[in-house]
């Protein structure tokens, strides 16, 4: 870090680039030492001591803990009018094809058929909105009444792709190795409520605390509190236990090497 700057980087969709900016500010406000916001470029930078804060989706901090787990951690993350701690834990979507399909990368689901069940196309469009992303465009899309009806559409051949909850592909995994051998997962993303707040591992405990300590205040001053709610934004809150141990889960567990695909593919908006 540099000595007399906290350097702040955002890795999420410019509109809310004011927002952040007024995080930064109250932040110095409160602890005394100047800030800079800058469009993050690279999640290296965290591990490079060029970045020592950062604005981020789960998807980024996904990434960012697979390629640097000791580089940054997870410090606080938004509460969005009406939401409740407890209410809110991540969930994260494979997209599956059929073993033998061309496509191999999200990038190539560009005009594919895909299947969508009653309530998923609110939140990927609510993803997509997160994070910035311009949606794919299908060439069709077939709704379907739950998960459970979308994976045969893709196992038929009647679509080429759709978005299955993790923890439900896991369990087809495990109880049904015959749909497994048949079926191949080529992205997962994930809709968290942004920005997650990491700090560099590089930074002083002492700052560390201070800053955690800044932004779990900040919707007490009125002028700030304005300034959240104009970005959606209840208050910040710690990490929950729980919300951490999902998060590391996704990124420890053997059975996921998916979600360790280059940078901007996980980030999949779908409209």
């Amino acid at each position: 870090m540099n000595d007399t700057t906290i350097i702040f980087e955002t890795f999420l969709m410019p509109t809310m680039y004011k927002t952040y900016q007024y995080i930064t500010e109250y932040i110095e406000r409160v602890l005394h030492i100047p800030t800079i916001l800058l469009n993050g470029e690279s999640l290296d930078d965290f591990e490079g001591g060029y970045a020592d804060a950062g604005f981020m989706s789960a998807n980024a901090y996904l990434q960012l803990q697979s390629l640097y787990p000791k580089s940054a951690e997870l410090i606080a993350m938004p509460l969005q009018p009406s939401e409740h701690e407890q209410d809110f834990m991540p969930t994260f979507f494979d997209v599956i094809v059929r073993k033998e399909s061309d496509l191999t990368s999200l990038s190539d689901l560009e005009y594919a058929t895909w299947a969508y069940h009653v309530g998923m196309s609110q939140v990927e469009d609510q993803f997509r909105d997160e994070q910035g992303i311009l949606p794919i465009h299908f060439c069709n899309m077939v709704e379907t009444t739950s998960q459970a009806q979308s994976m045969p559409l893709v196992l038929d051949g009647k679509v080429d792709a759709s978005a299955i909850e993790g923890r439900m592909l896991e369990l087809t995994w495990r109880n049904s190795p015959h749909i497994a051998a048949q079926l191949h997962v080529i992205g997962t993303y994930s809709y968290t409520t942004s920005p997650l707040v990491v700090l560099a591992a590089h930074l002083e405990p002492s700052i560390k605390l201070r800053v955690q300590e800044a932004l779990l205040s900040i919707h007490q001053d009125p002028f700030f509190a304005q300034q959240l709610r104009e970005g959606q934004i209840e208050r910040f809150h710690p990490v929950s236990s729980m919300y951490s141990q999902s998060l590391r889960r996704s990124i420890e567990d053997g059975s996921n090497p998916r979600m360790l695909l280059n940078t901007r593919q996980q980030d999949i908006g779908i409209g």
